[in-house]
């Protein structure tokens, strides 16, 4: 009979120790960063009105030519008699043969008019819709390493996506090197 007490509390043992480690991986599962490598959250859009050019660039050219987008859309903005509210947002693919797609926009002050055919549009943010968001401080190429983090999180939450992702600086500037240290909030637009 004292045999089967021990086995009984082997059994019970074995019970509390396998809790303890669904327990864990429960834990681990909930937790982003552990799944993930970013602290990533759920946020809504804030800002809704932005003017928006992209083109296509050789990568060895990308902090010269995101500037030159920036100042283009700053220009334009003045132009049009808006004004620019301070937010910059941006993203980038890499389009093969050493080039990248750029995309750029800043916040304007209210809605205009702008054609299909122009270089620069007008672009409206559903207000208050889902973003995924990663904040982040550190070499300006890891915006790739986190959006591919976003979309697998996405995609695991079979979470639909509305639009491509981008990031905002936080940072004052822009035209970044690959290198450069960056404050940005990285955004995956989600339904």
């Amino acid at each position: 009979n004292n045999h089967a007490l021990d086995g009984g509390r082997a059994s019970s043992a074995m019970e509390k120790e396998a809790k303890q480690s669904l327990d864990k991986l429960k834990e681990y599962f909930k937790d982003p960063v552990q799944l993930y490598g970013y602290a990533i959250k759920q946020i809504t859009t804030t800002d809704t009105t932005f003017l928006f050019a992209s083109r296509i660039i050789e990568t060895r050219k990308f902090s010269e030519e995101s500037t030159s987008l920036f100042d283009f859309l700053l220009s334009e903005a003045k132009k049009r008699n808006v004004d620019y509210t301070g937010v910059r947002i941006f993203h980038f693919e890499e389009t093969g043969n050493n080039t990248r797609k750029i995309f750029a926009g800043i916040s304007i002050n209210r809605s205009i008019k702008t054609n299909e055919n122009e270089l620069v549009n007008f672009k409206m943010m559903p207000y208050q819709k889902n973003l995924l968001a990663v904040d982040y401080e550190g070499p300006y190429y890891n915006v790739k390493k986190i959006n591919e983090a976003l979309e697998e999180y996405r995609m695991d939450n079979n979470m639909g996506s509305m639009a491509i992702p981008f990031h905002k600086y936080l940072s004052d500037g822009y035209g970044f090197t690959d290198s450069q240290v960056v404050k940005l909030r990285v955004c995956f637009p989600v339904y």
